[in-house]
């Protein structure tokens, strides 16, 4: 019998099945439950290369599995993620080693987008603000900004940002997307403008960011895209903190070259020494965009199914983010 490991103990249910999908594949699912809770990044790259031995299929929610953790794992067949990013796996020390890396496609888009619109409405209606100051007994007015008609500049249109953007049109926005490859369809039929990111972060009056985190994107959102944005625009990250200089949003925001930010995830996290946090003028959340009882199930569930999947030898390519395929 072959061995899965995942580093958090999931809900009862889920564990039932997770164990159920993986059962009739053949594979026992070990839970290292002493590392955290799903997206933890506690974990070291030494602890976790103690529990790699005689491992077929890891399922990681947060942990680094760099080069040292996948050469440790002699066995190791499959790197499964609980979710869709994948930017602390070693991609290059998996691929060399001819290991997959997997994503769960598809199964938080809804749930990312849903938020990163969420912080949309609260930067533009001033909920946040509203709310702090009645429980503070200042009844005052708190005067927002209507979305339609206003532009949302939407950088990356993959599944979060295409769900996006369908959100966006309900309220009547007009809508821009920055987007090496886009879907033509798609684009006519939202009447989206595809534009260079500088154009996007000139014209938009918010700007979400929903691109995936490397050496082209790492602050792709800097100190002279900041200064091109409106003083009136907001800037929303649920993607990865990587694609902001936060020194230089810190700074836009101090000097109100633009009016505020929302921010699910951070450089460093939990972002206790960021100076962004306390700042009026910022919403922050604790890297929970992609997280709802919902996606929960499809994430952990197509993790073990796509890990099975591998080990079968059947797995469809657009799940695979380091470019091996069957």
């Amino acid at each position: 019998m072959k061995k899965a490991v995942i580093y958090f103990e999931p809900p009862a249910s889920e564990i039932d099945e997770m164990r159920r999908i993986l059962s009739e594949a053949d594979v026992e699912l070990t839970v290292q439950s002493g590392f955290g809770k799903l997206g933890s990044k506690a974990a070291t790259p030494e602890a976790l290369i103690d529990t790699v031995d005689g491992v077929h299929a890891a399922l990681l929610g947060g942990e680094m599995f760099d080069e040292a953790v996948i050469t440790a794992a002699s066995e190791l067949q499959v790197i499964s993620r609980i979710g869709v990013g994948f930017d602390r796996v070693d991609l290059e020390a998996a691929r060399s080693r001819g290991i997959p890396v997997v994503v769960a496609a598809g199964s938080n888009h809804v749930t990312v987008a849903e938020f990163a619109f969420g912080l949309i409405l609260a930067l533009s209606k001033g909920i946040v603000r509203g709310h702090n100051a009645a429980l503070a007994g200042e009844w005052v007015s708190n005067v927002g900004t209507d979305l339609q008609g206003k532009t949302l500049g939407v950088a990356g249109l993959g599944r979060i940002g295409r769900t996006l953007v369908q959100q966006a049109s309900g309220f009547g926005m007009r809508i821009l997307a920055f987007e090496a490859y886009p879907d033509a369809e798609f684009v006519a039929s939202y009447d989206i403008n595809c534009v260079d990111l500088d154009t996007l972060c000139r014209e938009s009056d918010f700007v979400s960011l929903h691109l995936p985190l490397g050496p082209d994107t790492r602050c792709a959102i800097n100190a002279e895209r900041l200064a091109m944005m409106k003083n009136t625009a907001y800037l929303v990250n649920t993607a990865r903190g990587g694609l902001i200089d936060e020194d230089a949003l810190y700074s836009a925001l101090v000097e109100r070259e633009i009016a505020g930010a929302g921010l699910d995830v951070f450089v460093q996290e939990p972002p206790r020494e960021s100076p962004l946090v306390g700042l009026d003028s910022v919403l922050i959340s604790n890297h929970m965009a992609g997280v709802s009882h919902e996606s929960m199930h499809r994430m952990l569930l197509m993790a073990a199914q796509n890990a099975v999947s591998v080990l079968q030898g059947q797995w469809p390519r657009d799940i695979v983010v380091n470019g091996l395929f069957s």
